[in-house]
């Protein structure tokens, strides 16, 4: 049993897939919710795109929304998991064609597929929007896709967590600031749906909480009366560690 367990890390790192990005230009958008994405600000993207000659994409979950498989009751229903499947299969096709390299990992809500199918890998789920993740022609990677909640991005050799984390609060930038603090490296944030920059406790690390490429108006449950802050769309260009935020208004 105990030669078995050391090979337990190999196996975790390879059904994981993580992924290292080492880029100076990239554009990081998280939260797109799709089919419930904004398709302005998607065009805004692609203009930013074309002016600061970025050839990189890096997507910190939540490309997929899988709004028929969440586990609260619907008040409203919107479409089905098919059209979702082929949605998110236009969006990755532009993407691809627009972008030299297309990074993405894995969102709480593409893990709500993954709950359901247990055992099925982000991967598969990937499979369904009908575009390979392999060129069947030069055999070269389309887009890099991880299991993982979080990538790394290299810039000048300094390093940063782009993620989706599992924990929300309320209060802006807290939640990057303390894993900033945790993993000693800057931090984009995906998750919340908020949009904000700063800097870590130390003063040391850039922090960012990401915005999202989402519709508001399309959201169901942002109808909802809450304490919640207003949730604010938008991406962000990072250029030699330096992160600029885009969305209406900026």
């Amino acid at each position: 049993m105990r030669d078995a367990r050391r090979n337990y890390p190999a196996i975790i790192l390879e059904q994981r897939n993580p992924i290292t990005i080492e880029s100076d230009n990239i554009i990081v958008a998280g939260d797109w919710h799709i089919p419930f994405y904004d398709d302005a600000l998607l065009d805004s993207l692609l203009l930013v795109k074309e002016e600061y000659g970025v050839k990189d994409i890096a997507i910190p979950g939540d490309l997929w929304d899988c709004d028929n498989l969440s586990q609260y009751t619907k008040i409203v229903n919107t479409c089905s998991f098919d059209d979702e499947a082929r949605e998110v299969g236009v969006v990755l096709r532009l993407l691809i064609q627009e972008f030299d390299r297309v990074f993405i990992c894995r969102g709480n809500h593409e893990k709500r597929w993954m709950d359901i199918k247990g055992g099925f890998s982000v991967q598969a789920l990937f499979q369904l929007s009908g575009v390979p993740s392999i060129d069947p022609v030069t055999e070269q990677p389309l887009y890099h896709l991880t299991t993982d909640d979080h990538m790394h991005l290299v810039q000048n050799g300094e390093k940063w967590l782009l993620c989706h984390p599992r924990t929300y609060r309320q209060v802006p930038l807290s939640v990057v600031r303390d894993l900033a603090s945790i993993h000693g490296m800057h931090v984009f944030g995906a998750h919340g749906h908020q949009l904000a920059q700063g800097v870590d406790r130390s003063g040391r690390y850039n922090v960012v909480d990401g915005g999202g490429m989402f519709d508001k108006a399309s959201l169901d449950y942002l109808r909802e009366t809450t304490t919640h802050p207003e949730t604010r769309p938008g991406f962000y260009l990072i250029q030699d560690n330096a992160p600029r935020a885009f969305s209406y208004g900026l």
